[in-house]
């Protein structure tokens, strides 16, 4: 699974990013790979990550532990190579 969504963000997809804030409401944010910048405290709230299909494929999803891990080494991926 961890392989399909690094896939789509190589395709230049979006990622649906779901968290809870500090009173417990759930929010889903819809960002490009590029425009995530993970701090600790938004990492420990993420509770899923969807990729963004484009026709009629199906999305990708990760939660928990992996969900956090996968945007641990997209943070690094982007900090290390810049915005390119």
């Amino acid at each position: 699974m961890k392989r399909k969504i690094k896939r789509a963000m190589n395709k230049n997809r979006f990622l649906a990013i779901s968290y809870k804030d500090s009173t417990g409401a759930t929010y889903t944010d819809i960002l490009h790979p590029k425009e995530i910048h993970i701090t600790k405290i938004w990492l420990d709230r993420v509770l899923s990550i969807e990729s963004i299909p484009k026709g009629h494929e199906p999305p990708e999803r990760l939660t928990g532990q992996k969900a956090k891990e996968f945007l641990k080494s997209v943070n690094q991926k982007y900090k290390n190579h810049g915005s390119n």
